[in-house]
């Protein structure tokens, strides 16, 4: 399931963006991850999927936490601390890029 939507990155904070060159593929429910780059495999519970496939454009954490918010039966502050959780997760393994946005960028 791919999400689209304009979001202000201007007052958003840093934009996250899942790396063109990852392959990523449902399978039973979970969610393989190959990196091109290295041939490591990581896996995705469903919610996990749900910020990578909402990930595919560049996004501020927010949206994220709204993705998740509006697709699982979780409060906000949890879902928050959970998705910061992974997103730092997924840049430190260089399958996310992180990018802060310019001052006057708006899409």
């Amino acid at each position: 399931m791919t999400h689209s939507q304009n979001v202000d990155l201007s007052v958003a904070g840093p934009a996250y963006q899942a790396r063109p060159d990852v392959v990523a593929s449902d399978i039973g429910g979970h969610w393989a991850l190959l990196d091109l780059e290295t041939s490591l495999y990581y896996t995705l519970n469903a919610t996990g999927a749900e910020v990578w496939n909402a990930m595919q454009a560049p996004v501020p954490l927010s949206h994220l936490v709204s993705t998740v918010t509006a697709t699982f039966d979780v409060s906000e502050d949890a879902c928050r601390a959970d998705v910061e959780a992974l997103v730092d997760d997924l840049v430190s393994a260089g399958l996310v890029t992180m990018t802060e946005p310019p001052g006057d960028a708006q899409i």
